[in-house]
């Protein structure tokens, strides 16, 4: 079975996912199969450097996705994976660009934005990328919004932080909005009220065609 594996790594040219098909799940068998053949590579040879970076990619996004080993096993593996993919961090950076801004750019509630904290390879990015993320998919959805503000609060500029709050504020302060962007509203007037120190007319002024808002201060 693994030397099966191993010749697949090496028929399979050019049909790689990419990596925005792996953020947005059309490619799921696929990077199934060449995770499977790339354990089997590694198990063999103790090395992945001399496999196609694209494979490399596509297997990255399913860590912790294959059942096929054991937890000692997944551990090695996955750095050797990141010792031949990630050789510095203009690599880091294209993989992250690659695979989490395609989920931002889709709108899903599920985007993952974690992969930043997750692991140290991914930590410099933390003071910069959330917010640049935030300007970048000013409507994102509900979940990564605040897991990006969070990380932000923690990580990032307070100053850019700020200005990012009042421009978001005042952008979204425009009367009666599509549903999407009054919850984004909710979102950023609640940010201006805990964050900011300026005058808060405008956030009472959403008090007062939402009374549930109140609640939420």
């Amino acid at each position: 079975m693994d030397a099966a594996l191993r010749n697949y790594l090496r028929a399979v040219g050019d049909d790689i996912p990419t990596l925005e098909h792996c953020a947005l799940g059309t490619a799921r068998a696929s990077v199934l199969r060449l995770h499977a053949a790339c354990v089997a590579e590694f198990r063999a040879t103790g090395d992945l450097s001399h496999i196609d970076r694209r494979i490399l990619a596509a297997v990255r996004t399913d860590i912790g996705g294959y059942n096929g080993v054991s937890e000692d096993e997944r551990e090695k593996f996955e750095e050797a994976l990141d010792a031949s993919l990630f050789q510095n961090q203009a690599d880091t950076d294209a993989f992250i660009i690659g695979y989490v801004e395609a989920q931002l750019a889709s709108g899903s509630e599920t985007a993952d934005v974690s992969w930043l904290e997750r692991k140290a390879a991914f930590c410099f990015l933390l003071p910069t990328r959330p917010l640049e993320w935030l300007r970048k998919f000013p409507v994102n959805a509900q979940h990564p919004l605040n897991q990006l503000f969070d990380m932000a609060v923690r990580h990032g500029d307070r100053a850019d932080l700020l200005a990012l709050i009042r421009d978001r504020c005042s952008d979204l302060d425009s009367g009666m909005l599509p549903h999407r962007l009054e919850a984004q509203r909710r979102f950023w007037f609640l940010r201006h009220f805990w964050f900011l120190d300026d005058d808060q007319s405008a956030v009472w002024s959403v008090l007062d065609r939402d009374p549930d808002f109140i609640f939420e201060l």
